[in-house]
Parts: structure tokens; C-alpha cells; sequence
């Protein structure tokens, strides 16, 4: 199926036309195994490309310029295909605003090494914190690679740090 993409001869003169961006995230079983070539002009389409040559599953984020999600869905998934034939085997859409939103909601997170760039300290010394303070913020959630902090609580609870009294006060 052929998606009409809006061009400058749509529109009426001095008119801008709107056109939506969205971020789709696919995830393609390839035809044959993957090559570096494969991978790497995957990535130049625009987006990102995640997958190891010799392999045949290839997963791709990148930004698709529509007129609805339908229309998205099919731009995203002709322009990987045509890249690197193969069957999707699953597609997240997003609108660029949703993209937005949670990019900024994921820079509101902090791990050990962005903790310790908030307070000023090393690695390790987040985690002395965190064990020897009672009112050290509590994780917002534990992961298999360390605890993960909301990073305004960790700017609150600097402000109120004093670093020269004991550890367990």
C-alpha cells in the first residue's frame, strides 16, 4: 500500500502544513542473517538499530513523519523492510509528544552513578549513604543492575545533608 506524504504542493500558499512526527519501535525477524551493512544502514535511515550479524532479529527505533498512526505504522514499517526484508514481529508507536514526555520522565530517574554526579560523591559512597542514612531517600525501584532514585529527591535530601555529623543520626 502506497501512504500519500504530504508535500509542498499540498498545501495553499502561505499555509505551513501540519505534519505529525512519531517514534516507532520495531522489532524484525530477518529473512537472512544480519550484516554489519545491514545494521549500519539501518541506523543512517534516521533511528537506531540494535542487533548482531550473523543474527537475524534486528530491533530499530526511529522517526516516522505522518498523518496518523495508521499511516506511521505503515511508512515505519515499509522504509525497515525495504532496508532489511524480513517479518515485524512487533511495533510501539508513540506520538513525538508521548516521545517527549517520557524522555523527560526518564531524566527524573537516577541510578548509582547519576545519584553520586547529584551529591557530589563517588559510586561507592552513594551506596554507604544509602545504608548508613535513615533518611535517605528510598529507592523509586530496585533493578537486577541496582536501586533506581526519583532525582529530585536526591537534590532535597542533599540540601538537607549535613556532612559532618555521624552516620546514623
Amino acid at each position: 500500500m502506497d501512504v500519500h506524504r504530504p508535500t509542498t504542493a499540498d498545501r495553499h500558499p502561505g499555509e505551513e502544513l501540519p505534519v505529525p512526527d512519531f517514534m516507532a519501535t520495531l522489532d524484525l525477524d530477518a529473512d537472512a542473517p544480519l550484516t554489519e551493512d545491514d545494521l549500519m544502514n539501518v541506523a543512517e535511515r534516521g533511528g537506531s538499530a540494535t542487533g548482531f550479524p550473523g543474527t537475524q532479529r534486528l530491533s530499530t527505533t526511529l522517526t516516522v513523519v505522518a498523518d496518523d498512526f495508521i499511516g506511521a505504522t505503515q511508512v515505519a514499517i515499509e522504509e525497515v523492510t525495504s532496508i532489511v526484508p524480513g517479518e515485524v514481529v512487533a511495533i510501539e508507536l508513540v506520538s513525538d509528544a508521548e516521545a517527549d514526555r517520557r524522555d523527560d520522565e526518564a531524566s527524573r530517574l537516577a541510578g548509582t552513578a547519576e545519584a553520586a554526579s547529584i551529591l557530589g560523591v563517588s559510586r561507592q559512597r552513594v551506596s554507604q549513604l544509602a545504608n548508613t542514612h535513615r533518611d535517605f531517600p528510598s529507592p523509586y525501584v530496585r533493578l537486577r543492575s541496582g536501586p533506581v532514585w526519583v532525582a529530585s529527591h536526591l537534590r532535597t535530601w542533599k540540601m538537607r545533608w549535613d556532612r559532618g555529623r555521624s552516620a546514623i543520626a
